[in-house]
């Protein structure tokens, strides 16, 4: 009644995909931004926002609190981690970190998504042989809702609202998007997706009452789905596994978007697996050998009890075939 959203960003990690997997560092936790075990080897070229709010909530989600956390004690943690890292940084920088990304000066930061997408963006254009990623911490980050607001004074408030009006139309919302990299929450977007794909896609019938996202080990209600996130090796044996609980499904590996992984699993009884879209791989980090199996949570049980078996088996059989490839090195 009183705002309209237009845009949405994460606050996140930003990094330069060279540096990072040089310097054997991870890119998924806030940790590479306050661990001194971590920051030792990037000392001086790394810049943290220069908002203290975003950089407490950061603070906050590494210690495992909520971002919006009031108890003074976590929040007295929360300063003793920042002071603590405070010595490696190189600036609190909140507008000239998307060009030192892009030149190679910087190479880790506690950014906005919309910036290291920029980044990343001028780097191409630049020819530079570096990558700007984003990285979602596994603790968890900001979520930024950009509004239009209306101030009651405004002479033109009629102006105000055709301009509202022409943001909100699909083309122009996904124009936006498009050209800085936000997220959307238009859902008159997704017609300027090709039309002849949005049927192909998966999607849950009826809407969520509650969404929760946490690692397995700390969901606080029964999963309706675990995504597992590993090599194609990895991927390889959850698949036989699964198919030996007589949950595997039969349809092929899926691709864009992602996120359709969950509602095919959901809603079939069966797994599932992902390749992963480009998009969630620019914002998860996901390597080149990497991709996703979704498995409903009510056979997890299942799956996880002949995994052993069916690794071990796997292990065996490679054993064999290496001895068989060196006593006949023409088979293959």
């Amino acid at each position: 009644q009183y705002s309209v959203p237009y845009a949405m960003s994460t606050t996140i990690i930003g990094y330069n995909d060279e540096k990072m997997k040089e310097l054997g560092l991870p890119t998924d936790t806030w940790a590479v931004i306050f661990d001194p075990k971590y920051l030792e080897k990037v000392k001086g070229r790394v810049t943290v926002l220069d908002s203290s709010s975003e950089l407490f909530a950061a603070a906050l989600k590494y210690l495992g609190y909520s971002a919006n956390d009031t108890d003074p004690k976590h929040w007295d943690e929360a300063t003793a981690l920042i002071k603590k890292a405070k010595p490696y940084w190189a600036a609190f920088n909140a507008s000239s970190y998307i060009k030192e990304l892009t030149v190679g000066n910087i190479w880790l930061v506690h950014g906005y998504s919309n910036d290291i997408f920029q980044a990343n963006l001028d780097a191409q254009a630049a020819g530079r042989k570096f990558h700007i990623l984003q990285g979602m911490p596994k603790e968890g980050a900001v979520l930024a809702l950009d509004n239009m607001v209306i101030h009651k004074s405004a002479p033109r408030p009629d102006l105000s609202l055709k301009f509202m009006n022409f943001m909100l139309e699909g083309k122009n919302s996904a124009e936006l998007t498009n050209l800085i990299g936000s997220g959307n929450p238009n859902k008159d977007a997704l017609q300027y997706i090709k039309p002849e794909e949005i049927p192909a896609i998966p999607r849950r019938q009826g809407a969520f009452g509650v969404a929760v996202y946490a690692p397995l080990a700390d969901a606080p209600c029964e999963p309706d789905i675990v995504l597992v996130r590993g090599t194609v090796k990895q991927l390889m044996l959850l698949a036989e596994a699964a198919q030996a609980a007589g949950v595997a499904g039969g349809g092929a590996t899926m691709g864009r978007p992602t996120c359709a992984v969950l509602p095919e699993a959901m809603q079939s009884g069966k797994t599932a697996t992902s390749f992963g879209c480009i998009g969630n791989r620019v914002y998860t980090g996901l390597g080149d050998d990497e991709g996703y199996y979704a498995i409903p949570g009510a056979k997890v049980a299942e799956v996880v009890s002949k995994l052993a078996v069916i690794t071990e088996a796997n292990r065996q059989l490679e054993v064999f075939h290496l001895a068989r490839r060196v006593q006949n090195p023409s088979v293959s």
